[in-house]
């Protein structure tokens, strides 16, 4: 059998010019080692689709929660709500009726100096009638325009829509709402008609007119401004009608 003659050769470079293995490949030089390799990056649109559905599903969780919540707190508080609106609308009966004992039964009594200024007012049917301001209460026509619970679910704040008439002249008459708050407090298993606490005024506020001083709550101060300015000016028309008051310089 004839021999076959090999010549083996072995280079110290790579060989040059092969042919791509293993079917088609691309022209493009093979990253250098430790390159970053570069990932193909989603389609904008595609992009934007999955944030808007994740955005969607969070709001719907939230929405769900919420809506719960709300649930739950309104069942625990529509049965105390109305448990305080029947204490007020008995406060209200025993002042139409002028049932002193029952009034005196319904007032908190925790505060004694409070609770004796409030059996005054009562004996003197000042509760709500508003005649010496000439407001005339007009019976049977309170309304109830909102009730606030505390966070501790012991106190509530009601407020009540009164209408009254005044003298309009010429044997008219016109008809007013005035609104007031009544606070009430939880105290051995029932509502009672209460002072408000200290926070219900906030600090004290204090206008500083021409002719006078005003000190007023915090909690009346849209009408402590106003009633500032109304008495300084009517003090300074006094003074300006030389009626024989006299305003002497630095009145105050």
């Amino acid at each position: 059998m004839p021999r076959v003659d090999f010549d083996w050769e072995i280079g110290e470079g790579e060989p040059e010019n092969l042919p791509p293995q293993g079917g088609d490949q691309s022209d493009a030089p093979a990253p250098k080692p430790g390159a970053a390799v570069e990932r193909p990056a989603w389609p904008r649109a595609q992009t934007k689709r999955v944030v808007l559905i994740v955005a969607c599903v969070l709001f719907l969780t939230g929405a769900i929660a919420t809506a719960i919540v709300a649930r739950h707190v309104e069942d625990v508080t529509a049965p105390l709500i109305k448990d305080v609106l029947a204490a007020h609308n008995l406060v209200r009966h025993a002042v139409t009726q002028s049932d002193e004992d029952l009034f005196d039964s319904l007032l908190y009594r925790g505060d004694a100096g409070w609770r004796t200024a409030y059996r005054q007012l009562f004996k003197q049917d000042a509760l709500i009638d508003r005649a010496p301001l000439g407001l005339h209460a007009q019976a049977d026509d309170a309304r109830i325009a909102g009730v606030t619970l505390s966070p501790d679910m012991t106190g509530a704040e009601v407020v009540s829509e009164h209408a009254y008439a005044i003298d309009a002249g010429g044997g008219l008459t016109e008809t007013v709402r005035l609104r007031q708050i009544a606070i009430y407090r939880f105290e051995k298993g029932q509502w009672l008609l209460a002072p408000p606490e200290d926070e219900f005024w906030g600090d004290w506020l204090t206008h500083e007119g021409r002719w006078l001083t005003l000190v007023y709550p915090e909690s009346d101060a849209e009408f402590g401004r106003r009633l500032a300015s109304d008495l300084d000016a009517v003090l300074e028309g006094l003074c300006a009608a030389q009626i024989g008051i006299g305003c002497p310089a630095g009145l105050h």
